[in-house]
């Protein structure tokens, strides 16, 4: 994962948003979907990646915020073009 991605996991029985490269928030989560919906707008304003993972580490979601994220299909286009 990049330096800067959000990952949402489960920690100490409780919910958090670790930004990678710099480790976990300080802000703990009762439910994984409050967890969910902070680590979204947390990629979202910093453009990056939000990775979402189970109780047991697995990555069930990911989505992708990055302002370049439109010229990563530009790129995919020319090439079924050519």
């Amino acid at each position: 994962m990049p330096n800067g991605d959000i990952e949402t996991v489960r920690e100490d029985d409780q919910w958090t948003n670790v930004v990678v490269g710099e480790g976990p928030s300080h802000f703990l989560f009762e439910t994984q979907d409050e967890a969910i919906a902070e680590g979204r707008r947390l990629a979202k304003d910093a453009g990056t990646d939000h990775i979402v993972r189970n109780e047991d580490g697995t990555v069930v979601e990911r989505s992708s915020y990055a302002d370049d994220a439109d010229d990563v299909d530009d790129v995919d286009d020319a090439d079924a073009a050519g």
